[in-house]
């Protein structure tokens, strides 16, 4: 049986693996493109070790480790938008798109308000912990629940 399900992932991956080569080189020039208007020596650095590594795993037809490099690639562009400033901002609207998805419309109501006084006046810093706060009144299950600030 366990035969079976090994051949059937590897029928699977076969079928599925143009669509993630796509998605792998498309994640490729983007991380390239914000990479260069956020130019920072050790993110072009790590952009390029990311790159090769997928464009190695391709090469080799090898889907988990593709996947592994896109994730890697994907934590790397998080990182540079985050301490460029741009990351919390668009979760922050993301976010307030959501309001009439939260448990507690009063208190993200609340928190939205707090958020646009922040940004009106330039400040970004209050949006992780804010970020965090709406983050929280998402349904259980739902993805963004079980995303955590890493600092």
């Amino acid at each position: 049986m366990r035969e079976l399900h090994v051949a059937l992932d590897e029928v699977e991956d076969a079928l599925l693996w143009p669509e993630l080569v796509a998605e792998a080189r498309a994640a490729c020039v983007a991380a390239t493109d914000i990479v260069a208007v956020h130019r920072n020596t050790d993110d072009v650095a790590a952009m390029r070790v990311a790159t090769l590594a997928i464009e190695e795993s391709i090469d080799t037809r090898d889907t988990m480790p593709l996947r592994r490099h896109m994730n890697d690639l994907g934590r790397l562009i998080g990182q540079v938008l985050d301490r460029a400033g741009v990351l919390q901002v668009e979760l922050f609207h993301h976010l307030a798109g959501r309001r009439a998805e939260m448990s507690s419309p009063t208190h993200a109501d609340r928190l939205i308000a707090q958020g646009r006084a922040a940004l009106d006046r330039d400040d970004t810093a209050p949006l992780r912990s804010i970020n965090s706060q709406l983050i929280a009144l998402l349904p259980a299950g739902d993805p963004f629940s079980t995303v955590r600030p890493s600092y």
